[in-house]
């Protein structure tokens, strides 16, 4: 008798991977808050059933950020409150204890987050890291106070502490 295989499905912030993982998966992905009402995390959960393990792309926070305010103007506006909003609800599913698998896609270490995700699936999975639909960088930098972020539990122990 075969093992019963589990539904994945790509949970992201916006710019941390999404497209990468959806290739190298074949799976679709939806971005954190839509599992919330009105995108609110601190709203009330609008899928009661959710995907048996949820893959989980990331990036270093700096990055997504900048990734992130390149397409669009950097200032102050509703676009911030997503990015929060984004990663709260992540993090509240998280902490509400659905399964994650991470891929952080800029670590050294990033094939053995690679491996725990093959092993769950089953099969192989070959990649060259290349990024899919990125800008590149851009001299301009729009700073920002990330502690929301670099405040997640998975995400000071990938990726340490604020650098």
């Amino acid at each position: 008798m075969k093992p019963e295989r589990s539904r994945l499905k790509i949970i992201s912030v916006p710019h941390t991977g999404s497209n990468f993982l959806k290739k190298l998966l074949g799976v679709g992905y939806k971005h954190a808050k839509a599992f919330f009402e009105h995108g609110d995390p601190e709203g009330r959960r609008r899928y009661p059933v959710l995907p048996d393990v949820m893959v989980v792309p990331l990036r270093h926070p700096e990055d997504n950020w900048q990734s992130w305010v390149r397409r669009y103007d950097g200032s102050d506006t509703p676009w911030v409150q997503n990015h929060y909003n984004q990663w709260k609800c992540l993090e509240r599913l998280y902490n509400e204890g659905e399964e994650m698998i991470f891929v952080p896609l800029d670590v050294p270490d990033r094939e053995l987050y690679l491996d725990k995700l093959r092993k769950h699936v089953g099969k192989k999975l070959l990649t060259d890291w290349e990024p899919v639909n990125s800008t590149g960088r851009k001299k301009k930098e729009f700073k920002k106070d990330l502690s929301y972020v670099w405040d997640i539990s998975f995400i000071k122990e990938i990726y340490g502490g604020v650098t």
